[in-house]
């Protein structure tokens, strides 16, 4: 998976990329947030790589809304590489498991069909309280399970945390207090994740 893209990085190929999501991708709370972070990361490992990054996160969507502007967010930007980024407000305003999947394959037939975007799907941070950090996951688990079907690329950052933190990191240091969102070290983490499938 994103063989295509790697080459294109390797070779020194323009690269339209659209990171697609809410508030995480946004980089809500902090100046440069991981999609930002990711092209630096992507540029360190490939001296040629020659990216331009459009960062379509909108605070507070879900998947559904995301549908809702796909088209002028994504399509119209004949994307090389997009990556989708939602889950915790879907999980917050307690949309269904079924509708949040099928809506996100929706989403993903969308892409597949209008562009020759190679495609990544991924989880977001660790949730403060425990209650929503578990509920968070069932969603997590989805895009997992649809990742799969759709044999696009997935990289499941909430699970990575919580090895880290198994590993003694402390959560504080990876967090914007009382925000649940990840401030700057928590986002180089993201990017740094997410590069080294590349």
């Amino acid at each position: 998976m994103l063989e295509s893209l790697k080459q294109k990085l390797i070779n020194g190929e323009p690269v339209l990329y659209v990171a697609f999501g809410d508030s995480i991708t946004e980089g809500y709370g902090v100046s440069e947030g991981w999609p930002e972070k990711l092209v630096k990361e992507l540029k360190k490992k490939y001296s040629s790589a020659d990216i331009k990054l459009i960062n379509k996160g909108r605070a507070g969507d879900t998947v559904e809304d995301g549908l809702f502007r796909l088209d002028n967010d994504v399509i119209e930007n004949k994307p090389d590489f997009v990556s989708i980024n939602f889950g915790i407000n879907d999980a917050m305003s307690a949309v269904p498991l079924a509708v949040f999947e099928k809506n996100l394959n929706e989403m993903i037939n969308i892409i597949k069909s209008k562009t020759q975007a190679e495609i990544l799907a991924i989880s977001s941070e660790i949730l403060e309280d425990e209650e929503a950090d578990k509920t968070v996951r069932k969603y997590y688990d989805k895009i997992q399970k649809v990742s799969r079907e759709q044999k696009i690329a997935f990289v499941d950052i909430h699970r990575y945390w919580h090895q880290k933190i198994r590993e003694g990191v402390d959560i504080n240091s990876l967090l914007i207090p009382g925000l649940d969102h990840p401030n700057e070290e928590g986002y180089k983490l993201f990017a740094k994740i997410i590069a080294d499938i590349f």
